[in-house]
């Protein structure tokens, strides 16, 4: 048989079709290209770092990912770019123009800008950046720019400085494009630059890449030629002035440094390793934006030196490009303001140098040493740096030596030693046998200390596993050497945070006094610089899963704030400062003498509410609370821009199915389709449905996925097949949209969805209508304000969410009018991959959150009224808000507390929302408001916002606590509806039974409480932590997880409660989710309850707490001081001690648990309650506490009427006096059994109590309490 017999045939005819169609294609893109015009100007730009305008016009069918290319050279292929920018950055995109303006580096060739069309569909998961975020698509070109040039490509750039080998010189390195002879003049006068030195050229070329994507067509573009001048003879610590350049190619603008001086007696340095850059447009890679604020920084300190010398240590991954060659020219030019002025020193990290087959690479490296280098194995570092010394080791395939290996330097009274962690450093190489010779060659009379420095380090706290058997080998090889020769001190990058040690040697701390022989080192960890990736900390070895808190005794300090550390010496003493990027100022300081003895340890400006040494905790709570930030912050701008969510309220119906023609007839019409403020209404109008049921109703995004839903017929006219309704809508950082759907009773089936109550959710088989896309002005105008406590008592922290990522900020001040005082605003966010389960991670549930700002407002003086705004020039600036700052010596305290709140919803959604929480943030806001400028607080125990999944929810329920949270601190701790899901990592045996679905939150609390999740998404924080607020201690503990005795919480609990000071705070307040004591009938909790009654009970007991407060049983309920369940006399001041507990669950939601079941009638609720019970509602509401020295006041106030209706004293000195006042009439005070005389009465009693907690349905699932008076 011919096997070309099976195959179908084609006629002409049929095989022209595919042809036409092809050829149509092309013609149609053509002709969109020919009509979107695309102009730039100016297209000359004078210097690197000018600016361009790029507009554009004419897009027919505007997406939001349609994308700017920029490329270099210009004629670079389409997937080629540089870098990218999406065009709805542009605020006018829809219309399809708009502008953006982009700085351009000097590339030394020209540039080209074109504007692609990409959607959502057309998404290759498999072509994607360095965080797995996909790369947009180039099949659709719209438009291309005429090219951009610059006036003068062989204009002297990226200039910076290295102390040459001799003390009279110094190096200046810089690039131009061609090879034309260049020179250093330089001079002591500005103006008189009579000395000339040539410098020497050299260059790289691709063949000399060891690996992609550095030797790749999309990582390569052209070095241009580097120039190496080193001036020489300098006068000893004079400032002298420089240019570079030549009459040919062009010269720079004058410099000037301070020369290197060897007999002095002072040296200043500025030192952090793993910076990198950022750029203003995506990449392939990520790129760190923190970078500007180090560079920043050390730009103020050096200006402040004057005319004193200093220069800048980075100790590897020195610009993160990876093989993407013009990040390194981002690099030098960010760096230029600062490497100008002071030598810049380097040593090799693994992303300069490491690729799969570098000539060093034992067995047991194979996990340490990997691709980090991009392919570059070091040459750029090589070339673009010229360090002291000769170290150099070929790379054995051909390509240029790798240089900048080891080498010292003196500088005044430090001698400063750079290794090599990414080559040989074991005995018998070239590496160790340098090592050796130089320490043991140092002068202690000229240079008292020594500082090794080098990238990986040898004492980390951070879970690094993949590098322990390098930390290993360097412990054994070189630590004995840093022994024996007395170094002083040794800095490390790598991990990106700032860890100080005490001396070590072996893991062991030597004594702070140490000038014995037996001597230890200084380690610091100081890979803080810009690098936003960060590792967690090290885990316990008895609980693998959970980071330890607190440190070793070895780790003094420790945070996650990007920065640098500041180094200043004199022949007596080096000092070492930490200073945090997000204020400037110093957070950690450590003194060591020239005989090697460190003499003083302390905390100067710090986040951190104390220092504790030894193997007391160390709470750092800002700092460590920035971990997340950290860990999230990696999501670019741009990236986070290509994945705003359509998100539709789309409006569903329920009439008979209706043929497709009826979609055509019914009409949907939505006003304003945009909104100015989140919380806007929006219009929705609809006519025409032919055969209206009573199940229409809304629904959004694809039509299964609708953020909720209204049935139509909850309208008066909706038998007519016409209606309006108004909605307000919250500002979700996306577009919304309306649809409308037939559905009738007959649909409704087993295998219908249900919400989480068991009814039927609507279906979206039958489509009538769909509205236009409603959006807001303003999409991203900061939202969501809530406040909190910072870690010191001068600090206040404020939270917001904008859509975008960029930098944003806090004023603030004492006058409204006068907002001089500014700090930037961390940003942080989480990804769908960080939810544990579903819904949460499902495309039903999941809505990307925005970015979640963290500003933290300092130095405020006590109890005071300052005013703030948050935002940004180029985001938009919200209202102007007002808070009383904390005084820790004043004398009263006042809060609002309570738990299991939630937020109401205008239309239905998946799950039950809470209607009466609008009652309790009413009544809460005029108490604050009566307050006036008395300082207050609010305190909500866990289940918070009851989102368990969905995400818009949490938006909804910032928005309601705005008004709160954005005038006093509001203070959460968490519950199991933010966090439980199957998989949790403490989820003993006996708790298999009530551990339910997983949630998340955006809160920053005090103390630096964390537990990885167990399966790599971010930790979850805020665990536990405590508070002094006036008069009282506030400790807040997680019941959700481990709490045992021998767990870090519980270490934490009892070292908390036994510091506290009662001269200062003469009341204890102890506050978690799930109950300690209820006579309601939990029997799902009564293991739980037990464990914490065996655990926890002897801490409150001991220490003497004087309130207990719990939600998670939504009522109110007093009970008598108690300890193991036995009253203690009300009028108590002697041991053994009785702790008052609160249950205070009944913020807002109406999911009731009916009482504790009598023993032989276990239907009955016991009436009246157990002795131990003094009062129980069932009726909305919160806690107010007020607290003087002498006495402690908690008011149980009703959401009914706004009322107090019950009422504890606590005296001070652990005398508690118990009075009701304001109690309801409906038999819910103290009643002890007894009382009970006839059968009548109790039947009625019973009565009154059953009635007292029903509940009154109002529309589908909204609930509010009977008053029990006007009932009975």
């Amino acid at each position: 048989m011919n096997p070309s017999s099976s195959l179908p045939t084609m006629s002409a005819s049929t095989a022209f079709v595919p042809l036409l169609l092809f050829f149509i294609a092309i013609l149609a893109e053509s002709a969109a290209a020919n009509v979107v015009k695309l102009d730039v100007h100016p297209k000359i730009l004078n210097k690197s770092g000018d600016s361009v305008r790029i507009e554009w016009s004419g897009i027919p069918n505007p997406y939001a990912l349609d994308w700017l290319g920029v490329y270099n050279p210009a004629g670079s292929s389409h997937k080629n770019f540089i870098g990218y920018v999406f065009l709805s950055s542009s605020p006018n995109w829809k219309s399809g123009s708009g502008f953006i303006d982009l700085p351009l580096l000097n590339l030394r060739s020209s540039y080209q800008f074109r504007i692609f069309s990409w959607n959502e569909s057309e998404i290759n998961k498999k072509h994607h950046d360095h965080d797995q975020n996909p790369l947009p698509g180039t099949r659709h070109l719209l438009a291309t720019s005429e090219e951009v040039s610059f006036g003068n490509y062989n204009d002297p750039a990226q200039i910076h400085l290295a102390f040459g080998s001799n003390d009279d010189e110094m190096r200046v390195l810089f690039i131009t494009r061609d090879g034309i002879k260049s020179f250093a003049r330089y001079g002591l006068k500005r103006d008189e630059l009579d000395e000339i030195a040539e410098a020497s050229t050299t260059t790289y070329s691709r063949s000399d890449m060891c690996d992609w994507p550095a030797n790749s067509d999309g990582g390569w573009r052209d070095p241009g030629n580097i120039h190496d001048a080193v001036m020489n003879n300098l006068k000893a610590g004079a400032r002298y002035y420089y240019q570079v350049g030549s009459d040919e190619g062009g010269w720079s603008a004058t410099y000037s440094f301070i020369s290197k001086d060897k007999d002095s007696g002072e040296t200043n340095a500025f030192l952090f390793g793993d910076m990198g850059t950022s750029f203003p447009y995506a990449t392939f890679i990520r790129t760190q934006e923190e970078s500007e604020s180090t560079v920043k920084w050390i730009q103020r300190d050096i200006e402040n030196l004057g005319d004193k010398s200093a220069f800048i240590s980075h100790i590897g991954d020195i610009s993160y490009a990876r093989g993407y060659a013009w990040i390194w020219d981002s690099f030098f030019t960010q760096i230029e303001p600062l490497a100008s002025k002071v030598p810049y020193h380097v040593c090799i990290g693994n992303h300069e140098y490491d690729w799969p087959s570098q000539p060093w690479r034992p067995s047991w490296s194979y996990a340490v040493y990997g691709t980090d280098g991009g392919g570059e194995c070091g040459v750029p570092y090589s070339l673009k740096f010229n360090m002291p010394g000769n170290s150099s080791l070929p790379t054995g395939n051909g390509a240029q030596t790798t240089r900048n290996l080891y080498y010292s330097i003196d500088v005044g009274v430090v001698h400063f030693l750079y290794i090599s962690t990414e080559t040989n450093f074991l005995p018998g190489s070239d590496q160790y046998a340098f090592i050796k010779s130089d320490l043991e060659s140092v002068n202690r009379e000229k240079t008292p200390f020594i500082v090794v420095q080098g990238h990986r380090p040898m004492y980390t706290t951070s879970n690094e596993v993949r590098d322990a058997p390098h930390r290993a080998r360097m412990l054994e090889h070189l630590e004995p050497l840093f022994v024996s020769n007395r170094v002083s001190l040794a800095l490390w990058g790598h991990v990106h945070r700032y860890e100080r040690f005490c001396p070590l040697k072996n893991f062991t701390c030597g004594g702070q006094d140490n000038s014995t022989d037996n001597h230890f080192t200084v380690h610091m960890v100081i890979g803080m610089g810009g690098q936003d990736w960060q590792p967690i900390w090290e885990p316990r070895p008895d609980h693998p899963d959970v980071p330890i808190y607190p440190q070793p005794v070895r780790s003094l300090y420790r945070g996650g704030e990007f920065g640098y550390v500041r180094l200043h010496a004199t022949r007596e003493k080096m000092s070492l400062t930490y200073i945090g990027n997000h204020d400037g100022m110093p957070h950690d300081t450590v003194d060591i003498l020239g005989k090697v003895k460190v003499v003083k340890e302390a905390i100067v400006h710090t986040s951190a509410s104390h220092y504790v040494q030894g193997g007391s905790l160390l709470v750092v709570g800002t700092l460590v609370g920035f971990l997340i930030g950290f860990l999230v912050h990696a999501r670019k701008e741009a990236n986070h821009r290509s994945w705003s969510l359509l998100l539709c309220v789309s409006l569903f119906f329920t009439a008979s199915p209706v043929k497709s023609a009826a979609a055509t007839v019914v009409s949907l019409d939505v006003h304003p389709t945009i909104l100015k403020k989140s919380g806007d209404s929006v219009r929705i109008e609809w006519s025409g449905i032919p055969n209206p049921h009573s199940l229409d109703n809304p629904a959004t995004s694809s039509d299964d996925n609708f953020i909720g839903y209204v049935y139509l017929s909850n309208f008066s006219t909706w038998n007519s097949g016409s209606a309006s309704i108004d909605l307000p809508l919250l500002n979700l950082r996306s577009t919304y949209q309306f649809r409308i759907f037939s559905w009738n009773e007959s649909e409704i089936s087993n295998n219908t969805r249900r919400d989480d109550d068991g009814n039927p959710l609507p279906r979206t088989a039958h489509l009538l209508a769909t509205s236009e896309v409603i959006s807001f002005v303003n999409d991203n105008d900061p939202a969501q304000i809530h406040l909190a406590f910072g870690s010191r008592d001068d600090e206040m922290r404020v939270l917001f969410i904008t859509r975008v990522g960029r930098r944003s900020f806090v004023r603030y001040g004492l006058k409204k009018e006068e907002l001089t005082e500014v700090v930037k605003a961390r940003a942080s966010t989480y990804s769908r991959s960080d939810m544990c389960d579903s819904p949460a991670n499902s495309e039903t549930g999941w809505r990307d959150p925005g970015f979640i700002h963290d500003g933290l407002m300092k130095n405020l003086k006590p109890g005071t009224r300052y005013y703030y705004q948050v935002g940004s020039d180029k985001g938009g600036w919200r209202s102007i808000y007002s808070f009383i700052s904390k005084d820790n010596n004043s004398n009263e305290t006042n809060a609002f507390l309570f738990g299991d709140m939630g937020t109401s919803l205008p239309y239905l959604t998946y799950l039950r929302t809470q209607e009466e929480s609008k009652s309790t943030v009413k009544w809460i806001l005029r108490d604050i408001e009566d307050l006036e400028d008395n300082p207050a607080f609010i305190s909500h125990i866990g289940d918070i916002s009851y989102a368990r999944g969905y995400a818009w929810i949490w938006d909804s329920f910032f928005t309601q606590i705005e008004p709160l949270a954005s005038k006093v601190p509001y203070h959460v701790c968490i519950g199991n509806h933010e966090y439980d899901w199957p998989s949790q990592p403490w989820r003993p045996s006996w708790s298999a039974t009530y551990m339910g679905p997983t949630a998340a939150a955006s809160f920053h609390m005090p103390g630096n409480s964390s537990l990885s999740t167990g399966h790599g998404d971010q930790a979850t924080r805020n665990l536990y932590y405590s508070i002094d607020v006036g008069v009282v201690h506030f400790l807040y503990i997680s019941t959700e997880t481990n709490f045992f005795v021998g767990s870090d919480q519980y270490a934490y609990i009892k070292n908390d409660l036994g510091s506290v000071n009662r001269e200062k705070t003469p009341f204890v307040v102890v506050q978690g989710h799930r109950p300690m004591y209820t006579t309601s009938s939990e029997p799902r909790g009564a293991p739980f309850r037990a464990r914490l009654l065996e655990h926890l009970e002897p801490l409150l007991v001991s220490n003497r707490v004087d309130l207990a407060l719990w939600g998670h049983i939504h009522t109110y309920e007093r009970f008598c001081p108690l300890r193991n369940f036995t009253c203690g006399s009300q009028e108590n001041s002697t041991d053994p001690h009785f702790t008052v507990h609160m249950g205070i669950g009944m913020a807002g939601h109406d999911n009731q648990a009916s009482w504790e079941g009598r023993s032989d009638h276990p239907e009955l609720p016991i009436f009246p309650q157990p002795d131990r019970s003094l009062y129980r509602s069932a009726e909305f509401g919160y806690v107010r506490l007020h607290a003087t020295r002498e006495k402690m006041t908690v008011t149980y106030v009703g959401n009914h009427d706004g009322m107090p209706h019950d009422s504890v004293d606590i005296l001070a000195q652990n005398i508690q006096k118990i009075t009701v006042v304001h109690s309801d009439a409906s038999g819910q005070g103290q009643i002890r059994g007894g009382i009970l005389v006839a059968g009548g009465v109790l039947a009625g009693l019973v009565i009154g109590f059953l009635v007292h907690v029903k509940k009154k349905a109002i529309g589908r699932k909204h609930w509010t309490a009977i008053n029990t008076d006007d009932e009975l």
